[in-house]
């Protein structure tokens, strides 16, 4: 493992996280945009207190600083599941209930190895997760095997002072 703390290596060194979001349409001009809100945002507060639904987002970052598209996985309809989508710079996928589940982690682990292919990243890599249960499964710690992933986990109830994109990213984000 020493060999991923290596400047060489640094695009080796993986972290990924997720966090819940209401998805929010203003009109601008003839168009809509979208704009995610966080839990803890004071606006989105009021906002996702309307009933909106909730969707998980996953992100992930190497310690060189690359950043892979994120995931978004939509509160969507019942038939439409697990339909990997790209749309802009990021993923879409849709669920029942909008939160990530193993199936969907699984599909977000193959399109993560087909980007780590497209740039050529020497394997294994090491992702750090937190032990969130749709991430823990025998069908992931396989597919990240034959992959060349090596999933390590953080202790339960410790992201939010051990994870990197929880303390740096998402930290600054949530602040209120």
């Amino acid at each position: 493992p020493g060999e991923f703390y290596e400047a060489q290596n640094s695009n080796r060194l993986l972290n990924a996280d997720e966090f819940a979001a209401a998805i929010k349409e203003s009109p601008k001009g003839d168009s809509i945009n979208k704009h995610l809100m966080f839990k803890r945002d004071r606006e989105a507060t009021q906002f996702i207190g309307t009933d909106k639904p909730m969707h998980s987002v996953i992100v992930c970052i190497s310690a060189s600083g690359k950043f892979f598209d994120p995931m978004i996985v939509y509160n969507g309809p019942e038939g439409t599941n697990n339909q990997l989508t790209h749309i802009g710079s990021f993923d879409r996928i849709n669920s029942s209930n909008g939160w990530m589940d193993p199936d969907i982690f699984n599909i977000w682990l193959k399109h993560l190895n087909t980007n780590l292919d497209c740039i050529q990243v020497k394997r294994p890599v090491l992702l750090l997760l937190n032990s969130y249960a749709s991430h823990v499964s025998i069908a992931s710690y396989e597919l990240a095997k034959q992959s060349g992933i090596l999933l390590f986990y953080l202790p339960p109830h410790s992201s939010h002072a051990l994870q990197p994109l929880d303390v740096g990213l998402f930290g600054s984000l949530k602040i209120r």
